[in-house]
């Protein structure tokens, strides 16, 4: 359960809440299970928190600092994490259907098995994050940097990748059936155009592959 004081100070706002952080130098924050459900985090410092089994259904969190917080088994459908820092962060079995994640910062997350169906991540930052066996399945990557992330089983069907930087990834048994790529991002450059179909066609034979050289 959460921390009974944490709960009463986050509810009297994110300024008390950041000034509370900031002037006792609080770093271990339990909000274990907590119902945030439809709150209003914008900015809001959770550097670390505990949230695994939080509820932040429809939250908004923009350019809130959640590096290397604890949210397996959270809850964030339809929240927005625009902008937000979410580095080193623990997400394995989250629920972040339809989640509004562009440009938020993930690099080395660990999102094994997180639902994201749906999700935008249109200029999401993935570099070297953990997406194992993630359910990805019509999210939207546009732009996204995938770098040296691990697509290990990862379903990506329907999703959209166009303009994604996907050098090194780690694609061993990825699912990409229906996936949309009008082209890829290499060294900073355009790949050729792919035609529709196209990418599934050449890359669905990685499957037994362990990184995607193109």
């Amino acid at each position: 359960m959460a921390n009974h004081d944490h709960i009463e100070i986050l509810m009297q706002g994110v300024d008390t809440w950041n000034a509370w952080r900031e002037d006792n130098h609080i770093r271990e924050v339990d909000l274990y299970g907590a119902d945030l459900k439809g709150m209003n985090l914008v900015n809001i410092n959770l550097r670390g928190a505990d949230l695994r089994w939080a509820d932040l259904l429809g939250a908004d969190l923009v350019r809130a600092d959640i590096a290397g917080a604890d949210l397996q088994d959270a809850k964030l459908t339809e929240a927005n994490l625009l902008g937000v820092d979410l580095k080193y962060a623990r997400l394995l079995d989250a629920d972040m259907t339809r989640v509004d994640l562009r440009w938020t910062d993930l690099r080395w997350a660990n999102l094994k098995r997180a639902n994201l169906v749906n999700a935008n991540l249109i200029w999401a930052d993935l570099l070297g994050a953990n997406l194992l066996h993630a359910d990805l399945r019509s999210a939207n990557l546009k732009g996204a940097n995938i770098k040296t992330a691990s697509l290990i089983r990862a379903n990506l069907s329907e999703a959209d990748i166009s303009g994604a930087c996907l050098d090194k990834a780690k694609v061993t048994g990825w699912i990409i059936k229906g996936i949309k790529c009008s082209h890829l991002i290499r060294n900073k450059k355009k790949t050729s155009p792919y035609h529709d179909g196209e990418f599934e066609k050449r890359y669905n034979k990685t499957a037994g592959s362990k990184r995607l050289e193109m």
